[in-house]
């Protein structure tokens, strides 16, 4: 499947998890031994966003215009870490979310952390 597809004025995103053809990347599972360092579904969020800004330019967006997310976590405690990713990328823009706890082992062994959005894309004039 694309990663994302355009219909129109908007980008409509595939599954947006953190891992790539090999499955999540070690350092995107946080430290096992510091498990309070670090939340490593932040760590999941940074890069999930990362992606989707780059899908976001290659259509002629940025993430300012993404308009719905829908977050499925695998624990609802990792909330709040994400919470604090979305104000460093959105600030008071925030998009409409709607979120889900999973409570089970999401698609890909490691991954905290499934997003679902939808951005618009502004026509040239």
């Amino acid at each position: 499947e694309p990663q994302a597809m355009q219909a129109g004025d908007f980008l409509f995103f595939s599954t947006q998890v953190s891992a790539g053809r090999e499955g999540i990347e070690p350092e995107l599972l946080g430290n096992p031994e510091f498990p309070y360092f670090t939340d490593s579904t932040q760590l999941q969020a940074d890069r999930i966003f990362d992606n989707m800004a780059a899908l976001c330019e290659a259509a002629g967006t940025t993430l300012d215009e993404v308009c719905q997310i829908r977050e499925f976590y695998e624990d609802l405690g990792s909330f709040r870490a994400v919470r604090d990713e979305w104000s460093t990328r959105f600030g008071n823009g925030a998009p409409a979310s709607t979120t889900v706890e999973v409570g089970a082992p999401l698609i890909v062994p490691g991954c905290r952390l499934l997003l679902d959005a939808t951005a618009y894309v502004p026509q040239g004039e």
